[in-house]
């Protein structure tokens, strides 16, 4: 399927940009608006998502089928390798992309994100320990809802604590900014969301991974270890003071040392 893209051109390392789901690429194409940098930046929003089209059939909205959507683009851009990178469920994304077409990864840089399934307990937990009384019980007439309205319902509040520290304001501004949200893709993928892991196939990747994290982040630390025993070589990096959306809280200080390390030479 051809998904809907911005191409920003450069010289050097092209970085493609996985956005969390079920927003779209706005809030990470907005992040990177007064970041000078010279690398090709390519941002998309993934079928079903954003401004890119709807698949007729449900069964052609899955993983598999997203990340060749990405390498149907990468290969009408014309780069033969490209960096990229991953954010909260887009880093799940941007997983599969590499298991599927890693001959043309050259880097990875994943921030708050996993190689399984396994951290969803954990984030729950982190998320509910964030709210206040009065939202968990809101939030509890919601809690086996998936519908489309009661997941916006959720998606604001947690996102909400996916800030630091938690604003509500901020939330709301980054669901508006969107394009479309995509609740009602998210509930179609919720299946592969539940049973995803890929680290089997990550020790075939020979490149470095940049593991990217924030102190006040609700995602939870542990899947750092996690992916650090899949994968071959691997570099930290810690965000202090920052939250899930590190990059619209401090767009300068959270991208600068992550294009310094994706430019540096090997």
């Amino acid at each position: 399927m051809e998904i809907d893209y911005t191409h920003k051109h450069g010289a050097g390392v092209p970085v493609f940009f996985f956005p969390t789901f079920p927003l779209d690429r706005t809030y990470l194409e907005n992040s990177m608006s007064q970041i000078e940098v010279s690398n090709p930046l390519v941002f998309f929003d993934y079928r079903n998502h954003g401004r890119s089209p709807d698949v007729e059939d449900e069964k052609d909205l899955t993983f598999a089928k997203i990340a060749d959507d990405v390498e149907e683009l990468r290969k009408n851009l014309g780069y033969e390798k490209i960096t990229i990178f991953g954010h909260g469920l887009g880093g799940l994304l941007a997983f599969t992309y590499l298991t599927r077409h890693m001959k043309h990864v050259g880097k990875v840089v994943i921030f708050s994100s996993s190689a399984s399934a396994w951290y969803r307990g954990e984030l729950a937990w982190n998320i509910r320990q964030r709210f206040s009384p009065q939202t968990k019980n809101e939030l509890d007439n919601y809690f086996s809802r998936m519908d489309p309205n009661s997941l916006k319902v959720k998606f604001s509040r947690a996102y909400t604590v996916y800030f630091e520290p938690p604003n509500l304001g901020m939330a709301q501004k980054l669901l508006d900014g969107s394009h479309r949200v995509a609740y009602d893709a998210y509930y179609k993928l919720y299946g592969e969301i539940e049973k995803y892991d890929v680290r089997s196939k990550l020790r075939k990747f020979k490149n470095v991974v940049l593991i990217v994290t924030a102190e006040h982040d609700v995602w939870p630390l542990s899947y750092i270890r996690d992916i650090q025993n899949h994968v071959r070589y691997h570099k930290l990096m810690h965000f202090e003071g920052m939250g899930h959306f590190a990059m619209v809280e401090s767009p300068q200080e959270f991208w600068k040392p992550i294009f310094d390390w994706i430019n540096q030479q090997d």
